[in-house]
């Protein structure tokens, strides 16, 4: 399970003042798009989707994701908006989230058995990660009987399609981030769905709920998973040598980051210095910092590693305060 981040003010501290959500106001704007006006209906998934059955999967906070189905947007653990179709699921052993799946309806099995997987090949959809061994039986027999079969990043990506999603991405900083940056939303609220990476502290849960067509998503290199993804707008955090079983060295990183950069179409923020252009993007560049004047968002921090100043195109945030104490999460 990734690290569990805390992304609200601690105890006894205070909540950002009012003036720094006038950045999240402020967003449609740098990203150059109007707000589209959808109402819940429009929010169908594309294709026929049934029972959703998965091979064991080490990735628990994946499940929750994948099998919890689709409302008008998708739903995950703790929601009220729940399944409005029937659904199972695997993993290899039994958790806290499974326990909680179970006590919802959702049939979860902990074995190798292709018994579980539903008959209906017309209308079962398994989605699985790289994560799954290539002779996992139950994989092999999904891809063996015609059953439409497909990763959860790609899982992902449908979900997204036809919404505004802010994609954040990089080889390390995305939970934190993504994580951060929904609390903003809903706090603000704005308001927006949201799948992370790791329980947050302040809703016990990795998936966000909301009626608007915001969708804040974390793009995971491993496998060029995040190629799944066409976002309005994208964070970019980092892009150092990570996952080299898959891209060999770092410059075939870079190429996937450079790639995942040309499908955004709104504005790409990365971290000022990343090797990212004009010439890899049709989206706006934008840059930030943890205090260098010469990036398009950054910080004047007090130096206690949570109070700052935030200083962005269109003037100064004050007195801002993060609930995580340390200059990185600034």
């Amino acid at each position: 399970m990734p690290s569990i981040v805390e992304d609200g003010p601690p105890e006894g501290g205070r909540a950002a003042p009012q003036g720094f959500f006038r950045l999240v106001e402020a967003l449609p704007d740098l990203r150059g798009h109007g707000r589209a006006q959808r109402r819940k209906a429009d929010y169908a998934f594309p294709d026929a989707i049934g029972n959703v059955a998965g091979p064991p999967d080490a990735e628990t906070h994946l499940r929750q994701q994948i099998a919890k189905g689709f409302s008008p947007v998708p739903c995950g653990r703790g929601q009220k908006e729940r399944v409005v179709l029937p659904l199972g699921g695997a993993d290899v052993t039994d958790s806290v989230i499974t326990h909680e799946l179970e006590q919802e309806g959702i049939s979860i099995h902990y074995c190798d058995d292709t018994g579980y997987i539903p008959k209906d090949t017309g209308s079962t959809l398994v989605v699985y990660t790289p994560a799954i061994p290539k002779d996992m039986g139950e994989l092999t027999y999904v891809f063996e009987h015609g059953y439409r079969v497909i990763k959860r990043s790609q899982m992902l990506g449908e979900i997204a399609r036809g919404l505004r999603c802010m994609a954040v991405a990089g080889t390390h900083g995305k939970t934190t981030t993504s994580t951060l940056l929904s609390h903003i939303f809903t706090s603000s609220g704005e308001g927006c769905s949201a799948f992370l990476g790791g329980i947050s502290k302040n809703y016990g849960t990795n998936l966000l709920i909301s009626g608007n067509d915001v969708i804040v998503a974390e793009a995971d290199e491993f496998d060029r998973s995040f190629l799944q993804l066409f976002p309005e707008t994208a964070v970019i955090t980092s892009m150092d040598a990570d996952h080299l079983d898959i891209y060999g060295d770092v410059s075939h990183v870079h190429e996937a980051f450079k790639a995942f950069a040309s499908q955004v179409s709104g504005t790409v923020i990365k971290k000022y210095g990343l090797d990212i252009t004009a010439d890899d993007t049709r989206a706006a560049i934008m840059t930030y910092s943890y205090d260098n004047p010469a990036a398009d968002f950054y910080a004047e921090p007090a130096g206690d590693g949570r109070h700052f100043n935030l200083c962005w195109p269109g003037g100064t945030i004050q007195d801002c305060i993060v609930g995580i104490p340390g200059w990185v999460n600034i």
